[in-house]
C-alpha cells in the first residue's frame, strides 16, 4: 500500500463542534443561494423541449443566431458555441409535447432567413427525462420502502451486506 503522508494524527473528535460548524455554513450558504436565485435553473431535459446541433460552414455570430431565433418564433432559445469547431448547441424550451418535431423545424426555419445553405443539423433531439423524473423518485421509494419491509429496519441492508 502506498503512503502518502506517515503518522497522521488528527483529533477528529476533538473539533467535531468546529467541523460541524463550518458543515452548517456550507449547507447555509447554498440555502440561501437557492432562495436567492429562486431555485434551480432547470434546463430542456426536465423542462421539456428540444435540443438542436448545427455545424455552420464559417464560425457564426452567436448574437446574429440569437436575433433570428428571437425574431423567427423562438424567442426564449440558447444558442451556445461549441469549442474546437463551427458547431452551435440551440436549447429551445417552445416547443409542444404533441409535436417531437415542432421546436427541430422552428429552429431550422429561423436559421435558413439568415444563414440559407450555409449550416448543417448534426443532431436534434427531444430529451424525455422531464416525464421520467417523478417516476424515478415513485420507484426509489417503492425499493427503499420494499428493503425497509423486507429487512425491518432500513441500517440492515448496509449490514448485510458487508457480511457477504
Amino acid at each position: 500500500m502506498i503512503e502518502i503522508f506517515r503518522d497522521v494524527k488528527v483529533n477528529w473528535l476533538g473539533k467535531r463542534k468546529l467541523y460541524l460548524a463550518i458543515s452548517g455554513s456550507i449547507m447555509l450558504l447554498g440555502l440561501v443561494s437557492l432562495v436567492v436565485k429562486h431555485g434551480f435553473r432547470y434546463g430542456v431535459d426536465f423542462r421539456g423541449g428540444t435540443i438542436v446541433t448545427v455545424r455552420f460552414q464559417q464560425k457564426p455570430e452567436i448574437e446574429k443566431i440569437r436575433q433570428l431565433l428571437r425574431e423567427n418564433g423562438a424567442p426564449d432559445s440558447q444558442p451556445q458555441e461549441l469549442a474546437g469547431r463551427n458547431d452551435v448547441l440551440i436549447e429551445f424550451q417552445g416547443a409542444k409535447e404533441e409535436d417531437a418535431s415542432a421546436g427541430r423545424s422552428t429552429i431550422i426555419n429561423a436559421l435558413n432567413k439568415g444563414f440559407q445553405g450555409k449550416f448543417e443539423v448534426l443532431s436534434a433531439t427531444r430529451p424525455c427525462w422531464r416525464h421520467c423524473t417523478p417516476w424515478a423518485g415513485c420507484s426509489f421509494i417503492s425499493v427503499s420502502d420494499s428493503i425497509r419491509g423486507f429487512t425491518g429496519r432500513p441500517q440492515s441492508l448496509q449490514l448485510s451486506m458487508t457480511r457477504w
